[in-house]
């Protein structure tokens, strides 16, 4: 009853403010997350560094992991997917690589996608590297997503210019990056589109470790150390860390309940040209 009356001022606030279909959407299909961070020194709940004799502070035995809400919506954040191919010269790499991508990426990327957020994949063009291709192209989920869905760009990085993939986003409304994809010790860091030359370009940046990965040493593969603390590294001073289940679950659970109240209504949804 009490979520009925809800929906039913949500509708009234609707028509009595002629707000357009696209922004319904947009509303509907927004989510929030619940984004980490570590800090040296002490924060407050948003994020702002408390000061003692005006500097920042450490004290001991204070938590250094820090939570907040994060809100995202397809006007305002994209997904970006750093270099997801399964033909690098290593089969283990090649290996690890297919699984994230068929259990994390392509599920997340889907579902992002059918909800209007814009996903940028960014690989090397098999076509650009002599004389035998290799760690190029994407895995066959993502290319057959790219094909399907007109809001999933691939995106080569020969000829690609940071600069003017910067304007692009700011110019549709993206202020915020959600990133995936390999390595997180390497590309999802250093590439034109990486983490670091976003941050100087002034998005504000988020990062998926279970979907992804670190290039690591033998003795570290196994319990994935280096990908744990460059995890770790990334959140100090990059981007805040949104873990996978949290972020599919909204995904996977935003059911549009203003479309589905208006559809029960009588009201109709615009066709689609």
């Amino acid at each position: 009853m009490i979520i009925n009356l809800y929906l039913q001022h949500i509708l009234f606030l609707i028509f009595a403010s002629n707000l357009s279909w696209s922004y319904i959407q947009d509303k509907a299909n927004s989510i929030q997350v619940q984004a980490s961070y570590h800090s040296y020194y002490k924060r407050d709940t948003q994020g702002v560094y408390l000061l003692r004799n005006g500097k920042p502070y450490h004290d001991k035995g204070q938590s250094e992991k820090y939570t907040s809400t994060a809100f995202f919506s397809p006007k305002n954040t994209a997904i970006i997917i750093i270099d997801p191919w399964n033909n690098s010269p290593s089969k283990i790499l090649n290996e690890d690589s297919d699984k994230l991508i068929n259990i994390y990426l392509a599920p997340l990327a889907y579902s992002a996608s059918t909800q209007g957020y814009k996903i940028y994949i960014f690989s090397n063009d098999c076509k650009a590297i002599k004389p035998e291709p290799y760690s190029c192209g994407i895995s066959t989920s993502l290319r057959n997503l790219v094909k399907s869905n007109q809001d999933v760009t691939l995106q080569y990085w020969q000829g690609f210019d940071k600069q003017s993939f910067a304007e692009e986003l700011k110019n549709k409304g993206i202020t915020q990056l959600i990133y995936t994809g390999f390595d997180s010790n390497m590309c999802i860091l250093t590439r034109p589109a990486g983490l670091v030359n976003m941050q100087t370009l002034g998005f504000k940046l988020y990062f998926i470790p279970e979907a992804s990965s670190a290039i690591e040493l033998p003795k570290t593969r196994k319990n994935q150390e280096i990908h744990q603390f460059t995890t770790i590294i990334i959140s100090q001073s990059i981007a805040k860390i949104i873990h996978y289940k949290n972020i599919y679950s909204a995904f996977s659970n935003n059911k549009n309940i203003i479309t589905d109240f208006l559809r029960k209504n009588g009201v109709s949804s615009p066709a689609k040209k």
